[in-house]
């Protein structure tokens, strides 16, 4: 059993309710059938997270309908945030933007008022794909996108940016963005591990 399921586990005893008939030999309250039924559920749980952990690439289909799902989200973006809708960005990312976190060169914004003037621009640049991989758990997927626009000074050079997203399953079967950030020149985005099983924030923020 994993370390985060064991306090899971024991909330789930504790206000089980008493089930009638319970065998009489088993702990005051508790039905045996529904300890049991607890018990393969909890180590059916550990058995994917230990299989998630071990892995070295996620299951290929599962893996292709999540890039596939998580490109197509990220072009929706790019096509809202040149508008004056911030709703329509907003209802882009993981639960509206309640755990969603946006960042620039210039810091945090908050997800429901992005103002993101590069990005605007995405229609006069060329974006590209830098890096992307799913995670083992097939819920997640980070990747690296490189958006070059012309110089604001001088258009007949260019500016390069990068944007470093990470996306969730959420509801509706959608990957949403869950966390995404810009970098302007001269910094550039780390890049994502070779494999991972669970996102870890961090390595962004």
């Amino acid at each position: 059993m994993t370390v985060r399921l064991i306090p899971f586990a024991c909330a789930v005893l504790l206000f089980m309710p008493v089930q009638a008939g319970a065998h009489p030999s088993a702990p005051l309250g508790y039905d045996p059938a529904e300890i049991g039924r607890i018990g393969v559920q909890i180590a059916m749980e550990g058995d994917a997270e230990r299989a998630c952990q071990a892995a070295s690439q996620p299951d290929p289909g599962l893996a292709a309908d999540v890039e596939r799902r998580s490109e197509a989200r990220l072009a929706q973006y790019f096509e809202r945030i040149g508008g004056d809708d911030h709703g329509s960005v907003t209802h882009l990312f993981i639960d509206s933007g309640s755990k969603a976190r946006w960042a620039g060169p210039e810091g945090s914004q908050p997800v429901t008022a992005i103002a993101d003037p590069i990005g605007a621009q995405r229609g006069k640049g060329t974006l590209t794909r830098k890096s992307f991989v799913v995670g083992n758990d097939a819920q997640t997927s980070r990747g690296i996108w490189v958006l070059t626009i012309p110089d604001a000074a001088d258009p007949s050079k260019t500016d390069t940016f990068e944007y470093a997203v990470d996306f969730k399953l959420g509801m509706f079967g959608g990957m949403w963005i869950w966390h995404m950030r810009r970098y302007g020149p001269p910094d550039v985005a780390p890049p994502p591990p070779a494999h991972y099983c669970h996102i870890d924030p961090a390595l962004y923020y």
